[in-house]
């Protein structure tokens, strides 16, 4: 498919057919000065990538570009962006760049609120099965913008040159037939100069499974990880009452303190105090607040989904000459001519 941004095909039609307008109707049109932003706190992220796309637009080279940096800390409404010139020049890209800069600007700010609730603790972004695989590359790079301590696929830390990290699935656990410390003792010898992080939530087992893969491993088990569906209550828990009820419920079920509590514990007990804990499976900062308040002994975050989904969309305008009510143009000092 030979389609490329200058021939609209990824733009809304309105945009291609306001060009022809312009180009057809229009022929003494003035040049106007657009203006980009989006509505709420964010981290901004995408902005290289917009202006690269811009720049390479047929007339791109005449256009006067302001614009703040990637990585840029932004409120409510500023400007990020104003571009200058013949809007016949540019009003075709709008769709382009206004999406590269929601998607990116989304991933890092998202990313930036999971790491200041995760305060000092390592936060791994593993978000590479919940979109396209086209969008690794950008959304690691945002990721790594917003604080991310590792990634999880080499698309991911290809612009950054980090190395992915990760050791072991569920699939890998299934092909031993569900033997967690057999899986990871054959990590341990594919791999003799990495630590082995075991994932022990496979037979709803965690405790059980952490202590299997301490036993076999030793000092070669640097963590655990607790990755226990939000629809299920892992064993070391099915026994708890209160008032003689049984406690199967919200609290008791997925990744929750107590469970992460009933880790630790094993593993101190059985001389395996060297051994973090990692927690993964649904976790975004209000949880993650919750888990630090309540001083969880939690030493690493796993995040993906709650990075992808929600987050600001921009918006641009054509401010001079004429603007549309409600949307007046709001110069940014901190602008820079790019």
């Amino acid at each position: 498919m030979d389609k490329t941004i200058s021939d609209g095909f990824y733009s809304a039609a309105y945009f291609t057919k306001t060009a022809q307008i312009l180009r057809n109707q229009m022929p003494d049109r003035e040049p106007v000065l657009m203006q980009v932003f989006q509505k709420d706190a964010s981290v901004l992220y995408g902005m290289d990538e917009a202006l690269s796309i811009l720049r390479g637009l047929p007339n791109g080279k005449y256009l006067k570009i302001m614009a703040l940096a990637d990585g840029s800390s932004i409120e409510p409404w500023e400007t990020v962006m104003t571009i200058e010139g013949d809007p016949a020049d540019f009003l075709i890209a709008e769709s382009v760049y206004l999406g590269v800069l929601a998607r990116g600007t989304r991933v890092a700010t998202n990313m930036r609120a999971i790491v200041t609730a995760a305060g000092k603790k390592p936060v791994l972004f593993m978000g590479d099965r919940f979109d396209r695989y086209e969008n690794q590359a950008s959304d690691g790079e945002a990721a790594i913008v917003g604080g991310a301590s590792a990634i999880c696929t080499p698309a991911m830390g290809y612009r950054n040159r980090w190395e992915a990290a990760g050791t072991m699935p569920h699939a890998l656990i299934a092909c031993f037939g569900g033997d967690v410390a057999a899986a990871s003792l054959a990590y341990a010898k594919e791999f003799p100069d990495e630590k082995v992080t075991a994932l022990v939530d496979f037979n709803n087992d965690c405790v059980g499974d952490s202590l299997a893969s301490l036993a076999v491993l030793g000092s070669r088990l640097g963590a655990v990880r607790l990755d226990t569906s939000e629809n299920m209550t892992d064993k070391s828990l099915q026994g708890l009452t209160a008032n003689n009820a049984t406690m199967i419920a919200s609290p008791y079920r997925g990744v929750n303190k107590h469970l992460v509590i009933n880790v630790r514990k094993a593993l101190d007990d059985n001389g395996g105090a060297h051994v973090k804990i990692i927690v993964s499976g649904g976790f975004t900062a209000k949880k993650i607040s919750y888990f630090e308040t309540e001083r969880v002994p939690v030493d690493v975050y796993g995040v993906g989904s709650s990075i992808i989904k929600n987050g600001p969309d921009f918006t641009a305008d054509i401010v001079k000459p004429f603007g549309k009510a409600g949307r007046a143009y709001r110069p940014n000092p901190r602008l820079k001519e790019v």
